[in-house]
C-alpha cells in the first residue's frame, strides 16, 4: 500500500498498515508491538479512513498509546459532527429528488455508512455520491439550485458523466454532492453498467430516510472492485493530498461488510457479471486481499471461479494496462464531436481554477498560474515516488 503523504519508506508503511489490519480483525495485540511512533500511526489511520474503527474495535484497544488515542478521538469527533450536519443537508434533497420521480441512488461512502456500519460516522467521507439518470439532468439541477447548491465548476453535458454541487452553510462549512449521470466517471467505461438495471436491483436505506436507495450488494461489490483498480491509475485526495492507492483499509472494510450481505444468488450474479465485463482477475485479486486483510467472507467456489478467468476486453485493458495517454485517448474517442473532445482535453491539461483550488486547498491566495505549475510538479513528484515504490517492491 502506498500514498504520497508519509515520509516513511514503502516497507515501513506496509508494516503500519499490516498492524492496523490486525487490530481491525480483532487480533490480540501487545502494547509493546507498535511498529512506529504514534504520530506515524495516526497519519496512516487518517489516510486509510479507519480512525473511528480502530477506536471501536471492541475491547482490544489497550495497545493504544494515550496520545495516539486522543489524536484519533479528535479526528472521530470531527467526523461525527460532519456526519450530523451533512445528514440535515442531504435528506431534504433526496426527498425532493425522489418526489419528482428522479429515483436517486446513493453510491459508495454515504450509502454504505447508513446501510452496513454500526454507526454512520464510522465510515468517514467528504461528500455524498448520487446516481441519477441523465434524462433527468435539467430537473435534478433545478432541485439542487432550489436547495441552494451551486455547481462547483461550469459543466458541459457532452463531456462529463458527473457534476459536483456545493452547499455553503451559515457557519461557512461546505457540503458536496457528486451527481453521477453514469456509475462510471470514465467515459470509456460508461457501458459497463445500465442505469435501468441498477435502479431495478437497488435496495432501500431506511436508516437514512424513506426516500434513500442504494446499489444492491452485488452491484456495490462490483463497483468497489472496479473502484480499487481505477485508483492504482488515477489520483484521489485525502485531506488535500493526492494519492495513487487502491488499497485504503476503509475500502476493504466496505468490501468485508458487503461480502457478509451477499446471498448465494448474489454471488452467482456477481460471477456472471464479472465474466461478462471481462474483469474476473480484477475482482479475484480484490476479494482475496480483502479476505486476507480483514477476513471478508468470500466463498471458496467464488474465489476459484474468479481466479480461473483470464480477463479480456476494453474495460480490463483500460483498468490494468493502459497508460495515462492511452486512457485519455479512449475517453476522447467516446465523445461525439471535435468541440466536446477539445473541451475534455482542456479540462485535463488546463483545469478550471475551482478544480485547481480543490487540489491545493492550502494555497488559497496563490495565482491560478502558480497552481498550474504546482499541479504539474506534483504529478512529476508522484510519478517519481511511484517508480521508487515499485522498485522497492521488486527488491
Amino acid at each position: 500500500m502506498t500514498d504520497t503523504r508519509s515520509g516513511a519508506s514503502a516497507f515501513q508503511r506496509r508494516e503500519i498498515d499490516d498492524f492496523m489490519a490486525r487490530a481491525l480483525r480483532g487480533e490480540a495485540i501487545a502494547t509493546d508491538t507498535l511498529p512506529c511512533e504514534p504520530a506515524a500511526l495516526v497519519e496512516r489511520a487518517i489516510f486509510h479512513g479507519v480512525s473511528a474503527l480502530l477506536l471501536e474495535s471492541g475491547e482490544n484497544t489497550s495497545w493504544l498509546p494515550a496520545n495516539f488515542g486522543s489524536a484519533l478521538r479528535a479526528q472521530v469527533l470531527q467526523e461525527t459532527m460532519w456526519d450530523l450536519r451533512h445528514r440535515q443537508v442531504l435528506i431534504p434533497v433526496l426527498e425532493d429528488l425522489a418526489d419528482a420521480g428522479l429515483l436517486p441512488i446513493l453510491l459508495k461512502g454515504t450509502a454504505l455508512a447508513y446501510a452496513y456500519y454500526a454507526l454512520p460516522a464510522l465510515r468517514p467521507r467528504g461528500d455524498t455520491d448520487i446516481l441519477i439518470d441523465p434524462a433527468h439532468r435539467s430537473n435534478a439541477r433545478e432541485i439542487l439550485r432550489r436547495h441552494e447548491f451551486v455547481p462547483y465548476s461550469p459543466f458541459e453535458a457532452a463531456t462529463i458523466s458527473e457534476e459536483t454541487w456545493t452547499f455553503t452553510a451559515a457557519d461557512g462549512s461546505q457540503h458536496h454532492l457528486d451527481v453521477h449521470w453514469n456509475l462510471m466517471s470514465d467515459l470509456a467505461l460508461g457501458d459497463l453498467f445500465s442505469n435501468h438495471d441498477l435502479a431495478q436491483h437497488s435496495v432501500p436505506v431506511p436508516r437514512l430516510c424513506a426516500s434513500a436507495k442504494m446499489l444492491s450488494p452485488c452491484d456495490a461489490l462490483l463497483h468497489a472492485c472496479i473502484h480499487r483498480a481505477k485508483h492504482f491509475k488515477s489520483a484521489y485526495f485525502v485531506a488535500g493530498e493526492a494519492s495513487y492507492d487502491g488499497d485504503r483499509l476503509i475500502w476493504h472494510y466496505d468490501i468485508m461488510l458487503l461480502s457478509r450481505r451477499m446471498s448465494p444468488s448474489d454471488w452467482e450474479r456477481f460471477c456472471e457479471r464479472s465474466r461478462s465485463m471481462g474483469i474476473e482477475p480484477i475482482c479475484a485479486s480484490t476479494l482475496k486481499l480483502s479476505r486476507d486483510l480483514l477476513g471478508a467472507n468470500i466463498p471458496a467456489a467464488v474465489q476459484e471461479t474468479l481466479e480461473l478467468g483470464t480477463g479480456c476486453g476494453r474495460a480490463f485493458e483500460y483498468l490494468t494496462y493502459s497508460s495515462l495517454a492511452g486512457r485519455i485517448l479512449q475517453n476522447v474517442r467516446m465523445l461525439p464531436d471535435g468541440r466536446s473532445r477539445l473541451k475534455f482535453l482542456r479540462s485535463i491539461l488546463l483545469p478550471t481554477e475551482a478544480v485547481l483550488r480543490s487540489e491545493f486547498p492550502n494555497h488559497p491566495k496563490s495565482h491560478a498560474l502558480i497552481l498550474h505549475v504546482r499541479r504539474y510538479l506534483a504529478r512529476a513528484s508522484r510519478m517519481a515516488r511511484r517508480w521508487r515504490d515499485n522498485r522497492s517492491r521488486r527488491q
